[in-house]
Protein backbone atom coordinates (compact mmCIF):
# COMPACT_ATOMS: atom_id res chain seq x y z
CA UNK A 1 0.00 0.00 0.00
CA UNK A 2 0.96 3.61 -0.45
CA UNK A 3 1.65 5.97 2.36
CA UNK A 4 -1.56 7.38 3.75
CA UNK A 5 -1.46 11.14 4.19
CA UNK A 6 -5.05 12.13 4.91
CA UNK A 7 -7.88 10.97 7.14
CA UNK A 8 -10.11 10.15 4.16
CA UNK A 9 -7.47 7.85 2.70
CA UNK A 10 -7.06 6.19 6.12
CA UNK A 11 -10.80 5.55 6.43
CA UNK A 12 -10.91 4.17 2.88
CA UNK A 13 -7.98 1.82 3.60
CA UNK A 14 -9.69 0.64 6.81
CA UNK A 15 -12.90 -0.12 4.91
CA UNK A 16 -10.98 -2.10 2.26
CA UNK A 17 -9.13 -4.11 4.92
CA UNK A 18 -12.35 -4.80 6.86
CA UNK A 19 -13.99 -6.03 3.64
CA UNK A 20 -11.01 -8.31 2.95
CA UNK A 21 -11.09 -9.55 6.54
CA UNK A 22 -14.81 -10.37 6.27
CA UNK A 23 -14.14 -12.32 3.05
CA UNK A 24 -11.32 -14.31 4.67
CA UNK A 25 -13.46 -14.99 7.74
CA UNK A 26 -16.24 -16.37 5.54
CA UNK A 27 -13.75 -18.63 3.73
CA UNK A 28 -12.44 -19.95 7.06
CA UNK A 29 -15.98 -20.64 8.25
CA UNK A 30 -16.87 -22.44 5.02
CA UNK A 31 -13.73 -24.57 5.22
CA UNK A 32 -14.46 -25.38 8.87
CA UNK A 33 -18.00 -26.55 8.11
CA UNK A 34 -16.84 -28.62 5.13
CA UNK A 35 -14.15 -30.25 7.26
CA UNK A 36 -16.58 -30.91 10.09
CA UNK A 37 -19.09 -32.48 7.70
CA UNK A 38 -16.43 -34.67 6.08
CA UNK A 39 -15.40 -36.08 9.47
CA UNK A 40 -18.89 -37.11 10.52
CA UNK A 41 -19.03 -40.91 10.93
CA UNK A 42 -21.86 -41.25 8.42
CA UNK A 43 -19.87 -39.40 5.77
CA UNK A 44 -16.66 -41.32 6.54
CA UNK A 45 -18.44 -44.66 6.08
CA UNK A 46 -20.27 -43.41 2.99
CA UNK A 47 -17.03 -42.21 1.37
CA UNK A 48 -15.30 -45.51 2.16
CA UNK A 49 -18.16 -47.47 0.59
CA UNK A 50 -18.16 -45.22 -2.48
CA UNK A 51 -14.40 -45.70 -2.90
CA UNK A 52 -14.82 -49.47 -2.55
CA UNK A 53 -17.69 -49.65 -5.03
CA UNK A 54 -16.00 -47.41 -7.57
CA UNK A 55 -12.86 -49.56 -7.51
CA UNK A 56 -12.05 -50.79 -11.03
CA UNK A 57 -11.16 -54.29 -9.81
CA UNK A 58 -14.18 -54.76 -7.57
CA UNK A 59 -15.46 -57.97 -9.14
CA UNK A 60 -11.97 -59.45 -9.35
CA UNK A 61 -11.30 -58.62 -5.69
CA UNK A 62 -14.60 -60.07 -4.50
CA UNK A 63 -14.11 -63.23 -6.55
CA UNK A 64 -10.58 -63.64 -5.24
CA UNK A 65 -11.69 -63.28 -1.65
CA UNK A 66 -14.64 -65.63 -2.16
CA UNK A 67 -12.41 -68.21 -3.82
CA UNK A 68 -9.92 -67.92 -0.97
CA UNK A 69 -12.58 -68.44 1.65
CA UNK A 70 -14.09 -71.37 -0.25
CA UNK A 71 -10.76 -73.15 -0.71
CA UNK A 72 -9.87 -72.54 2.95
CA UNK A 73 -13.20 -74.01 4.03
CA UNK A 74 -12.82 -76.95 1.65
CA UNK A 75 -9.26 -77.68 2.80
CA UNK A 76 -10.42 -77.62 6.43
CA UNK A 77 -13.15 -80.11 5.62
CA UNK A 78 -10.67 -82.38 3.85
CA UNK A 79 -8.29 -82.30 6.79
CA UNK A 80 -11.05 -82.99 9.32
CA UNK A 81 -12.58 -85.96 7.46
CA UNK A 82 -12.67 -88.90 9.84
CA UNK A 83 -10.92 -86.92 12.52
CA UNK A 84 -11.43 -87.32 16.19
CA UNK A 85 -12.42 -84.46 18.45
CA UNK A 86 -8.79 -83.68 19.14
CA UNK A 87 -8.16 -80.08 20.10
CA UNK A 88 -4.77 -80.05 18.38
CA UNK A 89 -6.19 -81.42 15.13
CA UNK A 90 -8.86 -78.70 15.10
CA UNK A 91 -6.24 -76.01 15.71
CA UNK A 92 -4.06 -77.44 12.94
CA UNK A 93 -7.08 -77.57 10.61
CA UNK A 94 -7.94 -73.93 11.33
CA UNK A 95 -4.34 -72.85 10.73
CA UNK A 96 -4.32 -74.70 7.41
CA UNK A 97 -7.69 -73.19 6.46
CA UNK A 98 -6.50 -69.68 7.21
CA UNK A 99 -3.20 -70.21 5.41
CA UNK A 100 -4.75 -71.59 2.25
CA UNK A 101 -7.48 -68.94 2.24
CA UNK A 102 -4.98 -66.11 2.58
CA UNK A 103 -2.66 -67.55 -0.09
CA UNK A 104 -5.50 -67.96 -2.56
CA UNK A 105 -6.94 -64.51 -1.81
CA UNK A 106 -3.56 -62.79 -2.16
CA UNK A 107 -2.50 -64.55 -5.36
CA UNK A 108 -5.48 -64.54 -7.70
CA UNK A 109 -3.32 -64.91 -10.83
CA UNK A 110 -1.71 -68.10 -9.53
CA UNK A 111 -5.03 -69.62 -8.59
CA UNK A 112 -6.45 -68.57 -11.95
CA UNK A 113 -3.63 -70.36 -13.80
CA UNK A 114 -4.09 -73.49 -11.66
CA UNK A 115 -7.84 -73.40 -12.29
CA UNK A 116 -7.27 -73.03 -16.03
CA UNK A 117 -4.78 -75.92 -15.99
CA UNK A 118 -7.29 -78.24 -14.35
CA UNK A 119 -10.10 -77.02 -16.59
CA UNK A 120 -8.04 -77.77 -19.70
CA UNK A 121 -6.95 -81.11 -18.31
CA UNK A 122 -10.49 -82.26 -17.50
CA UNK A 123 -12.10 -80.85 -20.63
CA UNK A 124 -9.43 -82.48 -22.82
CA UNK A 125 -10.14 -85.87 -21.25
CA UNK A 126 -13.85 -85.29 -21.58
CA UNK A 127 -13.48 -84.27 -25.22
CA UNK A 128 -11.46 -87.43 -25.92
CA UNK A 129 -14.19 -89.54 -24.26
CA UNK A 130 -16.88 -87.81 -26.30
CA UNK A 131 -14.93 -88.33 -29.53
CA UNK A 132 -14.43 -92.02 -28.70
CA UNK A 133 -18.17 -92.43 -28.10
CA UNK A 134 -18.99 -90.73 -31.40
CA UNK A 135 -16.65 -93.06 -33.30
CA UNK A 136 -18.23 -96.15 -31.69
CA UNK A 137 -21.75 -95.12 -32.68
Amino acid sequence: MENISSTAELLEAIEILEFQQAGHLQQVRDNFYLTRESFRPVNLVGNAVNDFVSSPNLVKNILGIALGLFTGYLSGKVINIGSSNSKYRRIFGNVIKFGIASIVARNPNTTKSIREFFARRFTRNRNKDLQGRDERN
